[in-house]
């Protein structure tokens, strides 16, 4: 159908369904109560902590039936302080009860009493330790987990089970136990910690080492200290990595089900900056676990290219698949986030895998070495098949602007604050393919956020810019560029947007990740627009827009 746009006739596609509408002055009170409150940019199909600060996911696990997941929690105010380790659990990982802090700072002067930092979890005997960081100084220390539900955590008794930071080192935090071999009743494991060295580098992750035997009543308790078995060049990865990550990945494409061939597998290490707030990963490693010469760890990947920091996998035993998770960082001031009383959330579940045999439309067989992320697809649950708009094969003409959603609330067509955007475009009829994806657009163009794609010119690339020059009307949240890039020339652009609220997340093509944040303040700022900027025609391959289901009961969500 034609809808009358600004400047002409601009083309929206047809939805799939209806839904009634409200009366026009229950619609306009609902949406002042909505905007009125503090809570209009907190997301409503992430996970967040409801209020108060969130960071770092920690120790996520798979335990009698339920995905856990553990994060950085402060729970007397909405910022970083003093944290506790939040918990949640869910059957999907998409919908989650919220469950009573897991670890809290010790109250009765335990080597945790500062606070309970970041740190992983691993299952041994049936039974789920968790390790973390206690700070000032940086000790590391141990717990166990309590009941099918995990609601509580017993602290080692004999903690801290790390003493002490070695020398010369000026962090050396976020501990990362696995196993490492089998050997008869005795389980060998390591521990990998982030670190630093003089406050300039290497970036470096330390390991010890430690050996279980089979219904021990004191596990986990004797580390033995390994050496640093990785480092980095500074001007590549800074002078600190945090949170690390190491872990194995089969080298074949295999599908969620963990079905398809494995023939060898690959160690993956994942590690992010400390200060500069992003995340590197790096292929093909073998980390010398028992104390050999360190590794350099060179050539890093992007993990994201913009707000989602510090992620943590973990191997999910019912599809077999590599699970991560991470933090989406606010960007707006203290002084929003006090004023609305929450911060922080985290990404939606990703699925990991090696992109050699992957679609070779979409990452072509001569393409470099990367890991592919794509969403896991429990979240395909949330998508509302009322409010659909879908579209196949069609050629967008240069300078056109097509209008998939209005900037004021049509209850027929998807939210455009709380939806899923898939786009294919075809780079082998599309020569100069260039062009935006307009988001939470106000009428008269007073807020949007804008992605801008172009094929490079000369180079076998697509690069993406982030422009939000015009993303909100506060002062007090961010509004600068950031920029990504495909490293190779597909044939298919692949573009998977999930937009909720004020967290934002787009993937391309299965290896460049972008997530940001939009915080507009006008109530209409609710539209999207595709805008051709190339000299010849834009073949669209597919395009489909979903509203997502909201998974908890804030008003603004279900508006």
């Amino acid at each position: 159908r034609e809808r009358e746009g600004e400047g002409g006739s601009d083309v929206i596609f047809e939805a799939e369904g209806h839904a009634s509408c409200l009366p026009m002055r229950s619609l306009l009170l609902l949406l002042f109560l909505v905007f009125a409150t503090a809570s209009y940019h907190k997301p409503c199909y992430h996970y967040h902590a409801g209020q108060n600060w969130l960071n770092d996911p920690n120790g996520p696990v798979y335990w009698q039936g339920y995905y856990h997941l553990f994060y950085q929690y402060n729970p007397k105010a909405p910022v970083w302080g003093p944290p506790s380790w939040g918990h949640a659990r869910s059957v999907d990982m998409i919908h989650w009860e919220r469950l009573p802090i897991a670890i809290a700072p010790s109250t009765t002067g335990g080597p945790d009493s500062k606070g309970v930092w970041s740190g992983s979890a691993t299952v041994h005997e049936d039974r789920v330790f968790v390790f973390y960081t206690a700070p000032h100084p940086q000790r590391q220390l141990g717990a166990l987990g309590l009941g099918s539900d995990l609601r509580g955590f017993e602290k080692f008794p004999y903690n801290p089970v790390v003493k002490g930071v070695p020398s010369h080192f000026t962090a050396f935090r976020d501990p990362s136990v696995i196993p490492v071999a089998r050997e008869g009743n005795k389980t060998h494991w390591a521990m990998l910690i982030g670190a630093g060295i003089d406050m300039q580098g290497p970036p470096s992750i330390a390991a010890l080492t430690a050996t279980t035997i089979d219904g021990e009543s004191t596990p986990f308790r004797k580390w033995r200290w390994a050496g640093v078995v990785a480092h980095g060049d500074p001007e590549e990865s800074g002078f600190e990595w945090e949170c690390p990550d190491y872990f194995e990945l089969p080298r074949g494409h295999r599908s969620e089900s963990g079905s398809g061939d494995a023939p060898d597998t690959s160690g993956v290490v994942i590690a992010s900056v400390n200060h500069a707030f992003f995340t590197q990963y790096f292929l093909n490693v073998s980390l010398p676990l028992h104390g050999r010469e360190s590794v350099l760890l060179e050539r890093s990947l992007m993990f994201d290219y913009g707000c989602a920091y510090a992620p943590k996998s973990f191997h999910d035993p019912v599809r077999n698949r590599r699970i991560i998770w991470n933090w989406i960082r606010e960007e707006r001031s203290k002084a929003e986030l006090r004023k609305d009383g929450w911060a922080g959330a985290i990404g939606l579940p990703r699925v990991l895998q090696h992109c050699h045999t992957a679609d070779p439309r979409i990452v072509p067989r001569d393409a470099p070495d990367m890991l592919c992320q794509t969403i896991a697809h429990e979240a395909r649950a949330l998508r509302d098949p009322r409010r659909r708009i879908h579209k196949e094969t069609f050629s967008f003409a240069p300078g056109a602007v097509a209008l998939l959603l209005p900037a004021e609330r049509d209850p027929s067509l998807p939210h455009g604050a709380r939806c899923e955007l898939r786009l294919e475009v075809d780079l082998t009829r599309s020569h100069d393919a260039s062009f935006r994806l307009i988001l939470r657009k106000a009428s008269a163009n007073r807020e949007y956020t804008a992605l801008v794609f172009r094929r490079h010119a000369s180079l076998p690339r697509v690069d993406i810019t982030l422009d939000r020059t015009h993303t909100s009307l506060n002062p007090g949240v961010k509004n600068d560029s950031k920029t990504a890039v495909v490293p190779f020339a597909p044939e298919v652009l692949s573009i998977a947007l999930y937009v909720d609220h004020s967290a934002c997340e787009l993937i391309v093509n299965e290896v460049t990740s972008l997530t940001f944040r939009t915080y507009p303040t006008l109530r209409d700022s609710l539209g999207m627009e595709l805008v051709s900027d190339a000299r010849t025609p834009l073949e669209v391959a597919r395009l489909d827009l979903w509203e997502m289901h909201p998974v908890w009961d804030d008003p603004h969500c279900s508006s």
